[in-house]
């Protein structure tokens, strides 16, 4: 599973439990499979940045802009998986 979908699962998860699973079970597949792609897709876009305690927690183990550049392009490789394949 491409993390993009991993992400929205998880998303995904947490709205059913909130409105129901039979709102979600409404809507069709392909639907559902762009609804996950989509949150997926902004919930990775969301942590592209990292906090402050983000990078303090990185700087354990390297230091200055060199965890935020690794750390944006952890984020940037996620978001590019499975890109060709989209419609």
């Amino acid at each position: 599973m491409r993390k993009i979908e991993e992400v929205g699962a998880a998303v995904i998860v947490e709205i059913t439990s909130l409105v129901g699973v039979a709102a979600w079970d409404k809507l069709a597949p392909d639907t559902r499979a762009r609804v996950k792609e989509s949150l997926g897709r902004a919930a990775i876009e969301a942590m592209r940045e990292p906090a402050g305690n983000m990078i303090r927690a990185g700087a354990e183990i390297r230091t200055g802009t060199v965890i935020v550049g690794a750390y944006q392009a952890m984020i940037d490789a996620a978001l590019e998986e499975g890109k060709d394949d989209e419609i």
